[in-house]
């Protein structure tokens, strides 16, 4: 009896801008311990009124509990079946202390979970799985790879940058679809259009952010520039504004780890996508940017090695990033 309660996908919960299910509390229970914390993840069943805290709920149905490692899913979208367990009511709305804010419902994802392909590879901790995944991905399908960032490189150049945006969500693309054992060609980076609007507006807002960020020093060293000031405070600031530039883009590295991740498998708007790649990363933020900047050691010995060299390490950055999604991100590809 109490299995079977669990095993009923009639749960429904708040990621992001989307609402998720109808899924069983086995699904909810995976992302308690993988993803959201309990009382930060937002639950309710087929039919209910108001969002809940996940602990709430687990504090008042203790049979829901188990020690028992839930089956590992992934995702895929279909419409809502005939017969299949009605959304929330208010499906958008947000709750607090006092009850539900906003009677203003939002679009309702229905999403069905399936067992991941045979030939995918498996959901593994730590950096060092992530890169070798990684390797295996790349040299995997190494041709394809290449093919993909040369054409890339090539539209961009002809686009004035227009389409490098695009180009870059359809190299996580091919990254995801290699994870799961899905074969893909050089002309399959192309599919990243499907994503034009909100992968500009994640370079947007990344763009955006950095110049906030970098402005009180940026502004007066330009100003010395232009008025031809002293020479000693130039260099001083040049060089604080150069490391402090690095600082910056780590930290909005780690920030937004996932964020084009989760708009090409998820299909998130920009912000949805921001915020829940935050959401993710704030907690254990230095390791992220020790990623980052792990990653970017590993792009620079590509750099050593010249063309061909970058060619094959450039894809590695992206392909552990997906590597590590698919961990933290149970439900994900």
């Amino acid at each position: 009896m109490m299995g079977g309660a669990r095993e009923e996908a009639v749960w429904y919960y708040r990621l992001g801008e989307q609402t998720l299910g109808p899924v069983p509390w086995t699904e909810i229970e995976a992302l308690m311990t993988d993803t959201l914390d309990g009382p930060d993840l937002l639950v309710a069943r087929g039919g209910d009124q108001t969002w809940r805290p996940a602990q709430d709920i687990l504090s008042e149905q203790p049979e829901l509990a188990s020690g028992a490692e839930p089956e590992r899913v992934g995702w895929v979208t279909e419409p809502e079946a005939p017969g299949a367990p009605a959304a929330p009511e208010t499906a958008g709305w947000a709750v607090e202390e006092g009850g539900p804010v906003s009677a203003e419902p939002a679009p309702l994802t229905v999403q069905r979970p399936a067992v991941l392909m045979e030939s995918g590879l498996p959901r593994e901790p730590g950096l060092g799985a992530w890169i070798s995944q990684a390797w295996e991905v790349v040299t995997g399908s190494l041709g394809a790879f290449i093919g993909a960032m040369l054409l890339a490189g090539l539209v961009t150049i002809v686009s004035l940058g227009i389409c490098a945006p695009a180009l870059q969500a359809g190299l996580v693309l091919m990254m995801i679809k290699r994870f799961r054992g899905e074969e893909v060609s050089a002309t399959t980076v192309f599919e990243g259009f499907e994503y034009f609007l909100p992968a500009w507006g994640l370079a947007l807002l990344a763009v955006g952010i950095a110049l906030v960020l970098n402005a009180p020093l940026m502004i007066p060293t330009l100003i010395l520039q232009f008025q031809d000031g002293n020479q000693t405070l130039l260099g001083i600031l040049n060089l604080v504004g150069n490391v402090w530039g690095q600082v910056v883009s780590l930290g909005m590295g780690a920030a937004l780890f996932y964020a084009l991740i989760l708009i090409v498998d998820r299909n998130l708007g920009t912000i949805a996508a921001v915020q829940t790649s935050w959401e993710t990363t704030k907690t254990n933020f230095l390791s992220y940017v020790g990623i980052i900047l792990v990653l970017q050691l590993i792009a620079g010995l590509g750099v050593i090695a010249c063309i061909v060299g970058v060619l094959v390490t450039a894809p590695l950055a992206p392909a552990a990033q997906v590597a590590a999604y698919r961990y933290h991100f149970r439900e994900a590809t």
